[in-house]
């Protein structure tokens, strides 16, 4: 919840309180890449919530970022201006030292490189480890736990953490306060950010203005009509619709103008307007194939997806503008519904929601059933069942492996899956997945195929950048082309208009033997 206020210079900015008594200031700010001076300016404006790293440097690229805050710290603690006690200093235990052991071995650098005693709050940056590759989160969250106990630091979360991986972490010492990934207007984390609240775990957001991941999000129409309104610039905007749901906030920058603009968040409150709808946005660019599931619901109002899908497809269809043959909708049954006799009530409410009287494709979402424990033949039999009764033209499964896969082929009937639908993109090949699917006439559908929570540093990777380049396109266009040219389906999800098109964009280029080679070399999996 947002507590109380915190002041520092002529700036009053709330605080969350987190789930152990502390409180943070909403906004923060983020320190990668920035300049001394930056800091002192960032000091001078009112900011108290600095968040780095060991690894982060300079806007040179040659002085570690928490040297030069410590440097700094150094100056105003001994000034008197600042008490250590006004300040929340935050950072991040690196890969090579997720061992249990070395996890204080990290936080002790950190606090060396600051020239100080403890930490605010330290973070896991990424719950994938180095050196050795093989160590669990729980395991280094252990490590956490001890350094909290060892008062290094004061309260301890996570970074790029995903609801499955928060779910290991629960019940093994203190619950993490933070969660802190990703998130700006294009990248709601609306999931994320419910699971968290159950959990009274925060989010805390960078890239909130776009940065390298988004780098138009500043340029979008929608924004710059709200700032208008109120006005202020489109930063403000997405910055206050952070702060606006209680999300706390890590935007950094360099110059005086952005670092004190940043600030001016609280004197103003955003109206309710609802964003486009993405999904009217992409039957006008072309899409014509939409993925759906029985419990996706839209970023922004939470309503059920394929209801606001249905809305949209009744006007579309009375319009005249695209018929039901022209579209190829696909969803998704849930654990609820794997009892074979309940599989024909699970896609009968999809129909119901989308309007349809039939899919052109119906998945097992997962292969794990929900409160009982119900095997995937008796699932598969019950999905076969739909397809006589002409429910569904097609049906396939979702994050099934190979040997779950060869069972529905063996036990499961004459009717074969025509697809599995799993995580792909080039961090994740699922190469050995998708020989064993090509050998059973079986297709492989990629969804993240552009790296999303999954794999946030996707589309900052060199090689993608690099090869985009050379094709006068986006790495993300690399991503998905690489899809396509090796027949995967993929389904990306936008919700700009920009993206939407770009996405589509992806039949005037080919990538070369090699480029192919250089894509795959990525694979981490």
């Amino acid at each position: 919840c947002i507590a109380s206020t915190y002041i520092s210079a002529d700036v009053v900015i709330p605080t969350v309180l987190l789930n152990n008594g502390q409180k943070i200031p909403i906004l923060g700010f983020g320190t990668s890449f920035v300049t001394e001076q930056a800091i002192r300016d960032a000091l001078a404006d009112g900011y108290r919530h600095f968040d780095t790293s060991l690894i982060y440097l300079d806007a040179d690229k040659k002085v570690a970022m928490e040297k030069i805050i410590g440097k700094v710290l150094k100056e105003v603690l001994k000034e008197g201006k600042i008490k250590r006690e006004d300040l929340f200093i935050v950072s991040k235990l690196e890969s090579w030292d997720h061992e249990r052991t070395k996890v204080p071995v990290g936080i002790k650098e950190s606090l060396t490189n600051l020239g100080i005693d403890y930490l605010d709050m330290y973070l896991i940056h990424s719950p994938y480890s180095e050196k050795p590759a093989n160590v669990s989160v729980v395991d280094t969250w252990l490590g956490m736990n001890d350094v909290l106990e060892a008062k290094l630091t004061k309260s301890i979360g996570v970074s790029n953490f995903d609801e499955k991986l928060l779910d290991q972490l629960i019940g093994k010492g203190v619950v993490p306060v933070t969660n802190q990934c990703i998130s700006n207007p294009y990248r709601t984390q609306t999931k994320l950010l419910s699971y968290l609240t159950k959990h009274n775990i925060t989010l805390t957001a960078y890239s909130p203005l776009g940065g390298i991941t988004d780098p138009d999000l500043l340029k979008e129409p929608k924004l710059i009509e709200i700032a208008k309104s109120h006005n202020v610039s489109a930063a403000q905007v997405a910055l206050r619709y952070q702060v606006q749901r209680g999300v706390i906030t890590i935007p950094s920058a360099i110059t005086p103008k952005y670092i004190k603009e940043n600030l001016d968040l609280f004197s103003w409150k955003l109206t309710d307007q609802e964003f486009k709808d993405a999904v009217r946005d992409a039957l006008d660019d072309g899409y014509r194939h939409i993925d759906t599931s029985l419990n996706y619901k839209d970023d922004t109002t939470k309503e059920l997806s394929e209801i606001v899908i249905g809305r949209v497809l009744k006007d579309v269809f009375k319009a005249g503008k695209i018929k039901r043959e022209d579209l190829f909708i696909v969803s998704k049954l849930e654990t609820d519904y794997h009892a074979r006799k309940r599989v024909s009530e699970g896609i009968k409410t999809s129909l119901a929601n989308l309007g349809l009287d039939y899919l052109d494709l119906y998945l097992i979402h997962s292969p794990s059933s929900g409160k009982e424990p119900i095997d995937i033949v008796e699932t598969w039999l019950g999905m076969s069942d739909v397809v006589n009764a002409n429910l569904s033209r097609s049906i396939g499964v979702s994050n099934f492996d190979e040997a779950q896969v060869g069972r529905l082929l063996t036990e499961g009937g004459p009717i074969k899956p025509v697809t599995n639908q799993c995580i792909s993109n080039p961090y994740r090949t699922q190469k050995k997945l998708v020989d064993y699917l090509s050998a059973h006439n079986i297709t492989l559908t990629a969804y993240s195929p552009i790296g999303g929570r999954h794999d946030p540093n996707l589309l900052k990777d060199p090689k993608l950048i690099a090869i985009g380049q050379k094709h006068n396109v986006s790495a993300a266009q690399i991503a998905l082309r690489y899809q396509v040219q090796r027949n995967v389906i993929v389904i990306p999800k936008a919700n700009t208009p920009k993206y939407l098109k770009e996405n589509v964009d992806l039949f005037s280029f080919q990538l070369t033997e090699q480029e192919v080679k250089d894509v795959e070399s990525l694979n981490q999996h």
